[in-house]
């Protein structure tokens, strides 16, 4: 014998375990998904008012056969307020609520109105049917549905043939007993039964769908921003070109007349050479940065004298650092334009935080199987809390007057070949970058991610 109180109890607990996965979704989710937090309201107020319907069986109240209908009905009322909201209708707002306020009100006016305690489920089961009859018609009708809101909409309206089929039953009655084994009694618990588990796993199913979509659209703007930024840094980086190339130009003419150029203006001529040094500079970090966002880089990997790279860095460099290289460096295979690049940014850099009357320091050395490339400064130094950040893409420390490009650019080189960067603290104050390749052949570079 089927005992219709144990099924009130666990379809009851089963819509509790779905409003509390819906409220774990929500903490995993970054935005609430409107339709799913109704959603969610409705089926927690149906299941307390099933537990309210099971308990009856313990407690004598006259109060619960009222309280279970009103959670129910309100419960069932957000329902349906939830598939509106996820065909996104308009203009239900009020008269969904003014037929709910409606609904209930007249449930409470019944008792009062002295209508006999057998007609009050009959009342019940056809305000419901209208419920899930308006569930099934809304996700149905006026768009095309997908295939799981179809299931959904038809198994609501199925609901609503049952709860139909209970009323008629109970008025050719003259009324209905809730616990009674009969035949409307079982049909509605049992299909009720199947149907909330159904529509419970296919609502939150919706709702992950739902959010899917919106991450795809997310993704979608976001790739198409970053493609019109790269344009953009790359079409400006290139213009940056022909200006500096210009100055440049004009300052190596300016050589030719060094005897008749006083001190005061020579100096100020070596300020606008620098300043157009970093200019350019920006410019090839701005294409670098373009070209290793890449999903794949062809790296060009062949035997490099990291030393005599380092010093020819150097020697061209306006600062003119200081070069120390160590004896007997192996060769390293390597892509040495990438490598070149990244000296320049460490030296960059180090020109930008550091002391004008203390160039850079550049020291080239092995250290096991790897050889190491460290730029050191007399500058401020960096703070532990940011020696890891400093290398993400535009960030910039507080007063710096870099771009937020080239330490970034740097730890993309070093990963391409296999190694790493990392800074230390300076003695007695400033900041080192040390570059570390490993030696490797060529093949293995050529198979770096």
């Amino acid at each position: 014998m089927i005992d219709i109180p144990t099924i009130a109890l666990v379809l009851g607990l089963a819509d509790l375990a779905f409003a509390a996965a819906a409220t774990f979704y929500f903490k995993s989710s970054p935005q609430q998904y409107a339709p799913l937090a109704l959603w969610r309201s409705g089926r927690a107020l149906i299941g307390i008012g099933l537990l309210l319907v099971w308990a009856r069986t313990l407690v004598t109240l006259d109060l619960l056969p009222t309280l279970s209908h009103l959670l129910m009905l309100g419960g069932s009322a957000l329902e349906l307020a939830a598939y509106i909201k996820l065909i996104d209708r308009q203009g239900w707002r009020w008269p969904l609520l003014s037929t709910a306020v409606l609904a209930l009100l007249v449930r409470v006016a019944l008792p009062l109105m002295e209508v006999p305690r057998e007609m009050l489920p009959v009342y019940f089961s056809l305000v419901m049917a209208g419920f899930y009859a308006a569930m099934g018609a809304v996700l149905l009708h006026g768009r095309r549905a997908s295939p799981l809101e179809q299931l959904i909409g038809a198994n609501n309206l199925i609901a609503a043939l049952l709860f139909l089929f209970r009323v008629a039953w109970g008025i050719g009655a003259g009324g209905l007993m809730p616990f009674a084994t009969s035949l409307p009694n079982l049909m509605l618990w049992i299909g009720t039964f199947v149907i909330s588990i159904l529509n419970g796993y296919g609502f939150l199913l919706i709702g992950k769908q739902q959010e899917d979509q919106r991450l795809r659209q997310a993704h979608a703007r976001l790739a198409a921003a970053e493609a019109e930024q790269r344009e953009l840094l790359s079409m400006v980086s290139h213009e940056f070109r022909t200006p500096t190339a210009m100055i440049q130009a004009s300052l190596d003419s300016l050589k030719h007349l060094r005897d008749e150029t006083t001190p005061a203006v020579a100096s100020r001529i070596h300020n606008i050479a620098l300043a157009n040094r970093r200019l350019y500079r920006l410019a090839d970090a701005l294409i670098c940065q373009d070209r290793l966002r890449n999903l794949r880089i062809e790296t060009i990997a062949r035997p490099v004298d990291l030393g005599a790279l380092a010093r020819t860095v150097a020697t061209t460099d306006p600062t003119q650092p200081r070069c120390t290289i160590a004896d007997g460096l192996p060769l390293i295979h390597a892509d040495a334009e990438l490598l070149e690049i990244a000296l320049h940014n460490l030296i960059d850099n180090a020109n930008l935080h550091g002391t004008s009357a203390e160039p850079p320091e550049i020291r080239v050395y092995q250290d096991g199987r790897a050889l190491e490339l460290s730029v050191a400064d007399q500058g401020v130094g960096i703070p532990d809390a940011s020696k890891d950040r400093i290398f993400e893409r535009f960030n910039r420390g507080r007063g710096s007057r870099g771009s937020g490009l080239g330490l970034p650019i740097v730890r993309k080189i070093a990963a391409l070949h296999g190694g790493s960067v990392r800074v230390r603290d300076n003695c007695p104050r400033g900041a080192v970058f040390v570059l570390r390749l490993p030696l490797r052949p060529a093949s293995a570079l050529a198979d770096a991610p």
